[in-house]
């Protein structure tokens, strides 16, 4: 999967999930160890606003189209982590899990 980040703050805001995307039944790929077929290639045409994904031993270049996912809502509706880790209680001292932490 890939992780899709926001620029400005560095957080993961939501994942690509490729799984299934390599056909594992493919003889060249049963060759290789699971690191070895892993994903490792991502790249953006931005003139064509196009994503292709392809992996080290892979023998195929896929372009992409990122859709919503079940998962992408499910995030949208939590907001897991704040974007300010600020916690007044803590007398503003860093405190990301909210624990009151002197």
């Amino acid at each position: 999967r890939i992780a899709i980040v926001e620029p400005e703050s560095g957080l993961v805001e939501r994942f690509i999930e490729l799984k299934g995307i390599l056909d594992t039944d493919d003889e060249w790929i049963q060759k290789w160890s699971k690191s070895d077929r892993c994903l490792n290639g991502i790249a953006y045409d931005a003139k064509k606003q196009r994503l292709f994904v392809t992996g080290k031993m892979w023998t195929k270049l896929f372009e992409i189209e990122v859709v919503e996912g079940e998962a992408d809502r499910q995030e949208e509706e939590k907001k897991a982590m704040p974007k300010d880790y600020y916690n007044p209680a803590s007398g503003g001292a860093f405190d990301p899990l909210g624990m009151g932490i002197q």
